[in-house]
């Protein structure tokens, strides 16, 4: 079962399963005991007659801590259920975040960019069937550091995380809290190492360029003097200074109108334009066209 149908599961059912070990299992076991020795008594009183009023204030009691347990016993599983819940619905969002740049990973990515997918295919069959239809279309934005194997070769892996780092928060603001190059709804994933993924809604090609464009010009403008103020000696800050320091870009787009595709291909276009800038000066964006070389004929080149 995954985790979003166990966290379901967990919530509609309403039944407390202890676990096998751990603090809430020997709690569990504990009430157990307890509520047998209660059970126990309740039956042994039963079994007599009820003469003296001693024995039925004896049996009140008992039904009043039985009662007491029971209410004990809901509130303890509803707590555990809930509890249940958000770790089932942490470890979800943890199994997509990218926990050293704070972008999605790219199977969050792919579930991002497959949803998207999903409602371009809907409209696209009611605009084959005659229904009202919306012209959906989304953007990807590839985006790799330029000579980043630099960073890692000449300042330690330390600067090439810092490097992934400032450049996540440069189009996010995901650490800085300054102002983010893209909307609230779009989205960022990082595609592996140093390639990282735009997921634009419903963005034309046109304004997917312009976003590519203005991403370029800021990371150019920003990416090593955030850098050079984590340096703490004048030869790390003139190696810094002497790095690219810059991203080559990558921009495709998939709408209602076009052929069908699946997630691999559109990436592989989004690939294809990327590694055309690359090879073309870097520093530079690209927007994907059928002309374009192959991405794995122009990848023995790029770096």
């Amino acid at each position: 079962m995954s985790s979003s149908s166990a966290s379901k599961a967990a919530r509609d059912s309403g039944v407390f399963e202890a676990p096998q070990e751990g603090p809430i299992a020997e709690m569990h076991a504990r009430m157990l005991d307890y509520k047998q020795h209660l059970l126990g008594e309740s039956a042994k009183l039963e079994d007599e007659d009820l003469e003296t009023g001693r024995e039925i204030v004896e049996l009140t009691t008992l039904k009043e801590q039985l009662d007491a347990y029971n209410n004990w016993a809901c509130r303890l599983a509803k707590t555990a259920n809930a509890v249940l819940v958000r770790k089932l619905i942490q470890a979800e969002m943890d199994a997509t975040i990218d926990h050293l740049t704070g972008a999605l990973n790219r199977r969050g990515g792919e579930d991002f960019l497959q949803d998207q997918m999903s409602q371009i295919r809907r409209e696209r069959f009611n605009k084959e069937e005659g229904r009202k239809h919306r012209d959906l279309k989304i953007s990807l934005i590839s985006m790799d550091i330029d000579h980043f194997k630099k960073f890692n070769d000449m300042l330690g892996h330390g600067m090439g995380d810092l490097a992934l780092k400032e450049f996540t928060d440069i189009v996010t603001g995901i650490r800085s809290g300054e102002n983010p190059m893209i909307r609230d709804y779009d989205k960022v994933a990082r595609w592996g190492g140093e390639e990282f993924m735009v997921i634009m809604k419903d963005a034309k090609p046109e304004d997917a360029r312009r976003k590519a464009e203005a991403i370029r010009a800021k990371v150019e403008a920003e990416l090593k003097k955030r850098l050079i103020s984590h340096c703490k000696t004048e030869e790390q800050k003139t190696t810094v200074a002497n790095q690219d320091g810059t991203v080559s870009i990558g921009v495709t787009s998939y709408g209602v109108e076009d052929s069908e595709l699946a997630i691999d291909e559109l990436s592989k276009q989004a690939d294809r334009a990327l590694y055309h800038a690359k090879n073309n000066g870097r520093n530079r964006v690209t927007v994907f066209s059928q002309d374009l070389p192959l991405v794995n004929v122009v990848k023995k080149v790029a770096s």
